[in-house]
C-alpha cells in the first residue's frame, strides 16, 4: 500500500505569494502556531485513502480521463476546527458553482469506477495550521477582516500522494494531472 491518495487543486505561484502573506500575518499574532508548508497547501475535492499500487493506477486513469473548464476560486477568511493543542486553522475557500461542480463531478467519476468515498459534505479549505495557538493576540475575526481576498484560477487538479520526507515530514507526490481547458 502506498500513503494517502487524493484528488487536488493546487496553486500557482502567485497565490502561494498571497497565502504566505496570510500566514505571515497569523504568525505576527500567534508565533507559537506551527504553520503547514507552501508546497503542501491545496484544496482536496476526493479523498480515496490508502490504495494498492493497482488502484491507485486506475485512480490516475479516472483522473487523467476528467475534464471541465478552467475557473476562479476566491480564497480568504480563516477558521478552526478540532479542540485544544490539536486546533486546525484554516483559509476559507468560496464554494463557487463552479468549485462544487467540479468536485461534485470529479466525485462521481470516482464512484462510478468502484472508488468507495468518504461520506462527508464538501468543505473547502487550505490547512494553515494543525496547531493553531488559542491565545493569538487577535481574534479571527479580526485577522479576517484585514486580509484581502485571493483570486486564484484553477486550470488543473492533481492526483497526490502522501508521503515522508527526509525529515519525516508529510509531503505530496503528484501521480496524475487533469488539466481544464
Amino acid at each position: 500500500m502506498v500513503g494517502n491518495v487524493f484528488a487536488a487543486i493546487r496553486f500557482d505561484e502567485e497565490a502561494i505569494a498571497g497565502l504566505e502573506a496570510y500566514r505571515d500575518r497569523v504568525l505576527e499574532y500567534a508565533p507559537r502556531t506551527h504553520t503547514t508548508r507552501p508546497e503542501s497547501w491545496h484544496i482536496t475535492l476526493a479523498f480515496l485513502g490508502k490504495l494498492t499500487a493497482h488502484e491507485t493506477d486506475r485512480a490516475a486513469r479516472v483522473l487523467e480521463a476528467f475534464s471541465g473548464k478552467p475557473f476562479t476560486l476566491c480564497l480568504g477568511g480563516f477558521g478552526t476546527f478540532g479542540r485544544g493543542s490539536r486546533r486546525v486553522l484554516w483559509i476559507g475557500v468560496d464554494k463557487s458553482p463552479e468549485l462544487a461542480d467540479c468536485q461534485r463531478r470529479l466525485q462521481r467519476a470516482y464512484e462510478e469506477t468502484g472508488f468507495a468515498l468518504p461520506e462527508r459534505s464538501f468543505s473547502p479549505h487550505i490547512t494553515m495550521s494543525y496547531r493553531w495557538d488559542r491565545k493569538a493576540s487577535v481574534s479571527l475575526e479580526a485577522l479576517r477582516a484585514e486580509m484581502p481576498l485571493i483570486e486564484v484560477p484553477v486550470s488543473q487538479i492533481v492526483l497526490l500522494r502522501t508521503e515522508l520526507d527526509e525529515g519525516r515530514n508529510n509531503c505530496y507526490a503528484p501521480l496524475a494531472y487533469a488539466p481544464l481547458v
